[in-house]
């Protein structure tokens, strides 16, 4: 019987969840799950194709661009042991995104909860602009 309820509230609130999000919404949180599976990965070429060319990126004792950032993941410097995105919150400000999230993450034996992702949308596609980690992006 617990089965037979739990079916049916996913059945009633399923659609009414998927539909409620924006069109803009759906594609942030598609750009968000791509990114999450590029840095699982630890993918700097796979990763490059969702940021901008003017990202920048705060984390725990450091500071990088585009480019540091590339560099820092293919010499495995910086390099992701587990990710996660949890709990994800999507504010849309006309072309920009703001995602909160909590991350189960492990970056070089650092355990990393929270994330604040700035996203633009440029030729109709959403990037990354911005992408600060741990304790630096307190809520």
């Amino acid at each position: 019987m617990k089965h037979i309820f739990f079916l049916l509230v996913m059945l009633v609130t399923t659609p009414t969840f998927l539909f409620s999000q924006s069109t803009d919404e759906q594609a942030v949180r598609q750009t968000v799950n791509g990114f999450q599976t590029a840095l699982r990965n630890n993918n700097a070429d796979s990763t490059g194709r969702f940021l901008t060319d003017d990202y920048s990126f705060v984390g725990p004792g450091a500071m990088m661009n585009k480019v540091q950032r590339f560099a820092s993941m293919k010499s495995g410097q910086l390099k992701y042991e587990s990710f996660n995105y949890e709990d994800v919150k999507v504010i849309l400000y006309g072309n920009t995104a703001v995602v909160k999230t909590t991350v189960k993450a492990k970056l070089n034996g650092q355990d990393i909860t929270l994330v604040t992702l700035t996203l633009v949308k440029k030729e109709e596609q959403w990037k990354v602009a911005g992408e600060c980690l741990g304790s630096s992006c307190d809520r």
